[in-house]
């Protein structure tokens, strides 16, 4: 059947369908609130620091320490989960739109609408947590001397907020520009493996079970990185943050970048592969079977 075939201007279609929808969800405010949140808790214990030594902080710094903080790791992952929860979107269009464009056009059409959506919550964020330093921060290829140097001068205060944002794992092995792509590149990672554990269980007929399913995964992850153990590797969390993988002082990775990478890759691919078969052999009424 024709409208069964792959279709890049179909897939598409339903990418950019799915996308306005998400942009209209009240839930979106969420971003902003966490924004808020991460502008009390990191960007002005930084800025702090920063007024103390009388130097500015780097504009990319808060972004940084958003994404590896071990105060502040559950923010990004929790509010993209509880703004996606209902992903794959299911409504009385959906049998329509199934019909028309085929199963595996659908399929792909809610891998690229995640991936759209995933960026744009990253950039999102990104600006958000530039945008209050722009006028007081400074864009430089090196740490600002408040993340480097501010324990150093301030013995006392060097276990204050703004002073553990970025852990010495993360500023004495890699650029600020680095750390901004990895943390990127992993973070994206994690959060389309978590979007994929939901389509997974969608085409389960459980979405319910792939929201719990989500929020365990990312509470395990914090569970087991408040430890030395190495098994909090078998955790995305512990893959996406980048201070984890390093030693304090030494340039030793306790745990390679390139084997993260792996690992994200080899679960997508086994979670695609799945969800995939499942969906061909899903009858079309299957929004039923996930409601």
């Amino acid at each position: 059947m024709e409208h069964g075939k792959f279709s890049v201007s179909k897939i598409w279609h339903i990418a950019k369908m799915e996308y306005i929808k998400l942009i209209m969800d009240p839930r979106m405010i969420l971003i902003v609130a966490a924004l808020v949140f991460a502008y009390q808790f990191i960007t002005v214990p930084l800025l702090q620091n920063a007024a103390m030594m009388g130097k500015p902080i780097n504009v990319y710094e808060p972004f940084v320490a958003l994404l590896n903080s071990n105060f502040m790791i559950l923010l990004v992952p929790a509010v993209f989960l509880a703004i996606m929860s209902d992903y794959p979107r299911i409504d009385g269009n959906t049998l329509f739109v199934v019909q028309r464009a085929g199963k595996g056009n659908w399929f792909f059409g809610q891998i690229l609408y995640v991936q759209m959506s995933i960026l744009s919550y990253l950039l999102i964020v990104f600006v958000g947590m530039m945008i209050p330093v722009l006028w007081s921060g400074s864009f430089s290829a090196k740490w600002s001397p408040v993340v480097s140097e501010f324990a150093y001068s301030f013995p006392d205060y060097a276990q204050n907020t703004g002073s553990v944002s970025i852990p010495p794992e993360i500023y004495y092995h890699m650029s600020p520009a680095f750390a901004v792509f990895c943390g990127v590149l992993f973070v994206f990672l994690y959060l389309f493996l978590l979007s994929m554990i939901l389509l997974l269980f969608a085409t389960l007929g459980a979405k319910k079970a792939g929201v719990i399913t989500g929020f365990l995964v990312i509470a395990a992850g914090i569970c087991f990185c408040a430890t030395s153990s190495r098994f909090k590797f078998l955790f995305p969390m512990a893959n996406s943050l980048l201070g984890v993988h390093y030693t304090r002082y030494y340039r030793e990775m306790v745990f390679p970048l390139s084997l993260s990478a792996y690992y994200f890759i080899g679960l997508l691919a086994v979670i695609l592969f799945v969800a995939f078969i499942r969906c061909k052999k899903m009858n079309y009424n299957f929004d039923h079977e996930i409601d």
